[in-house]
C-alpha cells in the first residue's frame, strides 16, 4: 500500500512546481526578455557562468574538508548532493535554511 504513496508525493509535487513555475513566468514578455538576450555580450555570460561553477566547486571541498574534520566516515563523494541541494534551497528559501538542510541529507545519506 506504501508504493502508491510514492508517485501521488511526486504528483502532487509536480503539480506545486508547476503552479509556483507558472505564478513566477505569467507576467513576464518573452519577445522582450529574448530581444535582450539576444543583445547580451556572451562573452560576459560564459565568464559569469565559469566563476559561478568554480566557486561552487571549490565551496564543496572545502564543506567537504570541514565535514571530514568532523567525521573521518564521511567520503568526499557523499558531499556532492547535499552541498548543491543545500546551495539550490538558499536561493529559495530565506534566512540560508538551505545551510541546515544540507546536514539533514547528509545524516541520511550518511
Amino acid at each position: 500500500m506504501e508504493a502508491l504513496h510514492v508517485p501521488i508525493k511526486r504528483i502532487i509535487g509536480l503539480v506545486i512546481g508547476a503552479l509556483f513555475l507558472y505564478i513566477s513566468l505569467k507576467d513576464i514578455n518573452f519577445q522582450k526578455l529574448l530581444h535582450i538576450i539576444s543583445k547580451t555580450n556572451k562573452l560576459f555570460v560564459v565568464i559569469s557562468c565559469s566563476f559561478f561553477i568554480l566557486d561552487s566547486f571549490l565551496k564543496r571541498y572545502k564543506w567537504a574538508f570541514i565535514v571530514k574534520s568532523i567525521d573521518d566516515k564521511v567520503k568526499k563523494s557523499d558531499t556532492i548532493s547535499p552541498f548543491l541541494i543545500g546551495l539550490g534551497f538558499n536561493n529559495l528559501i530565506p534566512f540560508k535554511l538551505g545551510e541546515i538542510l544540507r546536514i539533514f541529507i547528509l545524516n541520511l545519506k550518511t
